[in-house]
C-alpha cells in the first residue's frame, strides 16, 4: 500500500541522494550535493541560478520544433496518449485496469518534457532520454486509435466479417505513409 511506496520512496532518495551526498562531502572536503548544484544552476531556484543563461536561451518552442521535425506525426500521437488511454477507458471496458498502468509508465515522459520546458537553456540532446517514452506513447495512441475504430465499425457493421482486418489495416497504412513522409 501507501506505506510501502513511502518507504521506497525514502529508501531511494537517501540512496541516491544522501550516498552520492556523504562520498562527494569525504572527497572534496566540504558538504556538497552535486545534484542540488545542478538543480540551482540550471532552474535559477535559490543562488540566483544565472548559469543557464551562460550558454543561450531559447523559447519553449525550440523543443516542439525539434519535436516535429525528428518524429513527424508522432510527436503529435505521443502528446495525446494519455487523453486516448482516458478516453479508450470509458469506452472499451477491457482496457480499463491496464490504462491506469500505461499512464503511470508515461508519466515520466511528460515530467521531463515539462522540466525541460522549463529551463531557460534548451539543447535537443536534452530530450533524448525521452524518445523511447515518445515512441511508446505513440505506439499506445495508435493501438488505441485502431481499437477504438475497430468497436466503431463493429458497431455500425456487425455482421461484416472484414470490418475489423480492413478498417485497421487501412488506419495502420495510413500512420505509416504519415510517419515517413
Amino acid at each position: 500500500g501507501l506505506g510501502r511506496v513511502i518507504g521506497i520512496a525514502v529508501a531511494s532518495l537517501v540512496l541516491f541522494a544522501g550516498l552520492p551526498t556523504i562520498i562527494d562531502t569525504q572527497y572534496y572536503g566540504k558538504p556538497l550535493w552535486a545534484m542540488g548544484n545542478h538543480l540551482l544552476y540550471n532552474f535559477g531556484v535559490g543562488g540566483g541560478g544565472h548559469g543557464a543563461d551562460l550558454y543561450g536561451t531559447a523559447p519553449w518552442t525550440f523543443y516542439a520544433k525539434n519535436l516535429a521535425l525528428n518524429f513527424n506525426i508522432v510527436a503529435l500521437l505521443a502528446f495525446s496518449a494519455v487523453p486516448a488511454t482516458l478516453l479508450a477507458a470509458i469506452f472499451i471496458p477491457d482496457i480499463r485496469s491496464s490504462s491506469m498502468k500505461l499512464i503511470s509508465v508515461l508519466s515520466p515522459m511528460y515530467i521531463t518534457l515539462a522540466m525541460f520546458l522549463s529551463m531557460a537553456h534548451k539543447e535537443e540532446r536534452f530530450l533524448t532520454m525521452t524518445y523511447p517514452l515518445i515512441c511508446l506513447a505513440a505506439a499506445a495512441t495508435t493501438d488505441i486509435g485502431l481499437s477504438m475504430v475497430d468497436k466503431l465499425t463493429g458497431l455500425l457493421f456487425q455482421s461484416a466479417p472484414w470490418r475489423t482486418s480492413w478498417t485497421s489495416t487501412a488506419v495502420a497504412v495510413l500512420l505509416v505513409a504519415l510517419t515517413s513522409s
